[in-house]
């Protein structure tokens, strides 16, 4: 599980579905990547991280946010 994605898209009231299309992947990616069930794509972490002003640590649950 990865707890600091979901809970960016919380913290900017982000559905699946809104950042799927941020993202130009599909509602089911996210939820995979969400739960851990499939890696994410390195571009698209790198998307996600410029997108919420995080890094890519955070975003994994490696490091706290800064």
């Amino acid at each position: 599980m990865r707890p600091n994605i979901k809970a960016e898209m919380a913290r900017n009231d982000m559905t699946n579905k809104m950042l799927a299309e941020k993202l130009s992947v599909s509602e089911k990616t996210v939820s995979n990547w969400k739960c851990g069930r499939t890696d994410i794509p390195s571009e698209k972490l790198l998307a996600m991280a410029r997108l919420w002003n995080v890094t890519t640590d955070y975003l994994l649950g490696l490091k706290p946010a800064t």
